[in-house]
């Protein structure tokens, strides 16, 4: 059966720190974009902090729309803490994710002192862990004896396992499999040391009479070594590489051949028995763990693992094995774990919201020259449609009329200390419908709260104005950072039109979302 969860958690910032090379691997990358994906369509902002490593998987992240701030390769990351605290500080996230092994306990707790919240992805118990949620998607994570703040949330275990839906969608087409036809070969994004061959190596000495798919990931360096093996070789293979998921070929698949890391909770959802050969030391116990759950074979760390080795397990693995291991991995993992993830970041969110809560006001009098001087800032001005400065003295004259206009509300938006945020405009310009216009004060650019402004002024305003049935807001094409910001609100692309010389993406909301 599956649960069903409340994830209306939007409006918050996310800032997500992790690494991906051609030696590290793409794991901590493609885990942690999962997360990413779901909360952006959830209508957050997520925003990457990552080194530009060789072989960093970084139009992964790009492709998805999401923004990477970079930070330099640097041994002393003392250094680099320095520099994510000034983001933190410029920016003001809510959380902060960190899926790294070199992050310790001075890092997180300098993190803590801004007033960020932070989620910790683990898999080593590399350090303390002063958080507020704790991430160990492991198949021996609920045994680990962390050490951490009495009350940090603790997600342990493959149920918290951070899958695509992908793989939850095609669960149900998963069989239990009952002999091997098909071979699906995965060693992670990088297989530095590639490992890929070697196991291609042990498939053909076993003579067995398979199909092999070979999937590369993203960071392989040894793809044309692969062909010229696959040309000289009697075994039917076909190579993918970079694919967005793996989860069709999985359901063809009938063994797979992997690592011991996040994959395997992928093959799990899926049904499929493995073969793990371990490339890093936090594979280990995943593979070991598999193996104690009769989910995989342990073929033993890759240094010590010959293609003889691999031949040998795959010869004596039979028809009764393989349906036993089959049914295994299916009890391990259901593919639901990123929404578990949600849910408790929803929970802890909630709480720090309602000490923050945003306030708005109509527009005095005494309002009329903060809008005038949030108008003509110049990072204002360039998106405008009249981009030149406007007097005081017009200013004035129009904030006048405006004001006192039955046609027009002029919310202004305030912080919990009274601070002005910014203000939103709407005009109704024909019967049921109204245009929007946002200005925010400069000094709270960047920091997420355009969304949050919009949404709480549409929600004032149509409760207002209960004969409006639509919104418009016309946005300077652009302006990528507007747009996603009525999107994170609730505001729908409608279409393009030619404005003022400027090409203009309207967005329109019902008042049926409210």
């Amino acid at each position: 059966m599956i649960e069903k969860f409340n994830q209306k958690i939007n409006n918050i910032k996310f800032f997500i720190r992790a690494d991906g090379s051609d030696t590290i691997g793409a794991g901590h990358i493609f885990r942690t974009l999962v997360l990413a994906k779901k909360l952006e369509s959830l209508g957050n902002d997520v925003v990457y902090i990552c080194r530009h490593l060789p072989g960093f998987p970084a139009n992964r992240i790009l492709n998805e729309g999401l923004r990477i701030i970079s930070v330099p390769d640097t041994d002393i990351f003392e250094d680099e803490r320095e520099l994510v605290l000034r983001y933190i500080k410029e920016e003001t996230p809510d959380w902060i994710i960190i899926d790294h092994y070199e992050v310790k306990e001075n890092y997180y707790v300098a993190l803590k002192e801004t007033g960020v919240k932070v989620m910790a992805i683990d898999d080593i118990n590399h350090t303390k862990f002063p958080v507020d949620i704790l991430l160990n998607q492991n198949i021996n994570g609920k045994m680990v004896n962390y050490n951490c703040n009495k009350d940090t949330v603790k997600l342990l275990g493959p149920e918290f396992a951070l899958l695509r839906n992908i793989y939850r969608i095609k669960q149900k087409e998963a069989r239990t499999r009952k002999s091997i036809n098909n071979i699906l070969i995965f060693m992670g994004g990088a297989d530095s040391n590639n490992q890929t061959l070697k196991v291609l190596k042990g498939i053909e000495l076993s003579h067995k009479k398979v199909n092999v798919d070979i999937v590369l990931g993203p960071a392989y360096r040894f793809k044309e070594t692969i062909e010229k093996f696959i040309k000289d070789s009697l075994l039917d293979c076909k190579i993918y590489q970079d694919i967005p998921d793996l989860a069709d070929l999985m359901l063809k698949a009938d063994l797979a051949i992997g690592t011991g890391g996040s994959s395997c909770w992928e093959m799990c959802t899926l049904k499929l028995p493995m073969l793990l050969m371990p490339l890093a030391e936090n594979q280990c116990n995943n593979a070991k763990g598999l193996e104690e759950k009769g989910a995989a074979i342990n073929i033993g760390w890759w240094e010590d693992t010959t293609p003889e080795d691999i031949a040998k397990v795959l010869n004596e693995i039979d028809d009764t094995k393989i349906e036993k291991m089959s049914m295994k991995a299916s009890l391990i993992c259901k593919g639901n774990g990123v929404d578990k993830v949600i849910e408790t970041l929803k929970s802890i969110s909630s709480k720090v919201r309602n000490k923050t809560e945003l306030s708005i006001r109509r527009a005095t009098d005494e309002d009329c020259y903060d809008l005038w001087i949030w108008r003509n800032h110049p990072e204002v001005r360039k998106w405008c449609f009249n981009t030149n400065e406007i007097d005081f003295e017009v200013h004035k004259e129009w904030f006048r009329k405006k004001n006192k206009d039955e046609n027009t509300r002029i919310y202004i938006i305030e912080n919990e200390k009274g601070k002005k945020i910014g203000q939103v405009r709407f005009d109704i310009n024909q019967q049921a419908k109204a245009v929007i216009n946002v200005n925010l004060n400069p000094e709270y650019f960047g920091k997420g709260f355009g969304s949050k402004m919009i949404e709480k002024a549409t929600k004032i305003f149509i409760e207002e104005k209960k004969d409006i049935k639509t919104i418009v807001a016309e946005i300077n094409d652009l302006n990528i950072a507007s747009k996603k910001a009525f999107e994170r609100a609730n505001y729908t692309f409608s279409h393009n039109i030619f404005k003022s010389g400027v090409n203009v993406a309207v967005f329109t909301f019902w008042g049926k979302n409210v």
